[in-house]
């Protein structure tokens, strides 16, 4: 199952709050994602001791070969926007696997 939306309402609803910690509760199986985790926002922390956020198989396909600005795919990317950057984010106790080779 892809975890995706559920990852951006979570860290949406942290962000709301001034920041927050967005809580990945320790599993067996990983929490895929079918593409990038984006923290737009400062003060969020992604916490999950004994849990792993994965790319999903596929998810990266056509940065194998090209490995191009446009065609990266990141599990976790942090962006801000000119003149607003974004601050004091943390990834704690989360294993990830970018799943690319």
């Amino acid at each position: 199952t892809d975890c995706l939306a559920a990852i951006h309402k979570a860290i949406a609803r942290a962000a709301a709050a001034g920041g927050g910690t967005v809580v990945f509760p320790a599993a067996k199986q990983p929490y895929l994602v079918s593409g990038t985790i984006r923290v737009e926002a400062s003060g969020v922390t992604l916490s999950g001791p004994d849990a792993t956020i994965k790319l999903a198989d596929g998810a990266a396909n056509g940065t194998k070969g090209e490995r191009t600005t446009a065609s990266q795919v990141h599990v976790v990317l942090v962006s801000g926007k000119p003149g607003k950057p974004v601050e004091d984010v943390e990834i704690r106790g989360l294993t990830v696997d970018a799943n690319i080779y």
